[in-house]
């Protein structure tokens, strides 16, 4: 911050058409802390400070809920969710990397066009996912709080926070995402048994309480079998699939041989564990 105001400083310096009623106008957009107190006192004459209320708060246009479900059936109520908002593009929020990571490759099983996003990605393939989201050549980005701040993509229709996020505050940032410059949109928090505690202090933090999004349970469960294959999926790769996972994220149109031959590998995988070899390898779904 200090070294944008200095540059900003720099420039009216310079520049004799800047007045200094311009540069006071620069000096009160900025945060405020006790350098910046002190930059004002030396360098403006009578300045005037403009304080803003500090709560937290949602846009109006942001049609938030909640959707309590049994941890168990996370990942089927998230499909449902997907089916029941289909036609959106989507942001889902999760804790971890790891978690991120497999449910990239849980809905990509399932026919749904996502990508992950978080931190243990190198910058190039963070930006590429990014720019797929926004090119609009995926619909749900899988991401960690690192796509929680600082980007401004103007297409998100929906934010799931599919883990509740710990810290209260961070919920304003994700959902934050969505309902932006006057648009419209919606979010959905994922509360398990071991989350109602951190839901409600985010409701005491937003100072409103959430209406439940509906569901019906029965279709939840009736998909229950197919995701049940897709978790087996994105937890069962072996090493000697990882090329073909690659080669199935990547290129759609050789989706339908690779999707067989891999299905039917995962089956062999999970009846017969003993046949495979080593470890585990962790591959992204970009």
């Amino acid at each position: 911050m200090m070294n944008k105001i200095n540059t900003i400083f720099g420039i009216c310096t310079r520049d004799p058409r800047i007045t200094k009623k311009v540069l006071a106008l620069c000096a009160l957009c900025l945060a405020v802390c006790s350098k910046v107190q002190k930059l004002q006192r030396a360098a403006l004459k009578d300045p005037v400070k403009c304080a803003v209320s500090t709560k937290y708060q949602t846009v109006e246009k942001l049609l938030q809920s909640y959707i309590f479900v049994p941890a168990k059936f996370k990942d089927c109520y998230l499909v449902y969710i997907i089916n029941e908002l289909a036609g959106n593009s989507f942001i889902i929020f999760c804790s971890t990397c790891n978690n991120t990571q497999r449910m990239a490759l849980l809905l990509r099983n399932l026919g749904y066009a996502a990508i992950p996003l978080h931190g243990q990605m190198n910058q190039n393939k963070r930006l590429g996912s990014l720019n797929k989201f926004k090119g609009k050549m995926r619909s749900i980005l899988l991401a960690t709080d690192v796509a929680s701040r600082g980007l401004d993509i103007p297409h998100v229709d929906v934010v799931i926070n599919f883990d509740i996020p710990t810290h209260s505050k961070d919920y304003i940032h994700r959902v934050g995402r969505t309902a932006r410059a006057g648009r419209a949109g919606k979010s959905v928090t994922f509360v398990t048994q071991y989350d109602v505690e951190l839901f409600q202090r985010i409701e005491q933090l937003i100072g409103k309480k959430l209406p439940e999004f509906p569901t019906r349970e029965d279709e939840v469960m009736m998909l229950v079998e197919r995701v049940s294959e897709a978790q087996r999926f994105a937890l069962g790769v072996c090493p000697i699939d990882c090329f073909r996972v690659r080669w199935l994220c990547n290129d759609p149109p050789l989706n339908t041989i690779s999707l067989l031959h891999l299905t039917t590998s995962m089956r062999i995988v999970v009846s017969w564990p003993c046949l495979v070899l080593g470890k585990m390898s962790k591959i992204e779904a970009n």
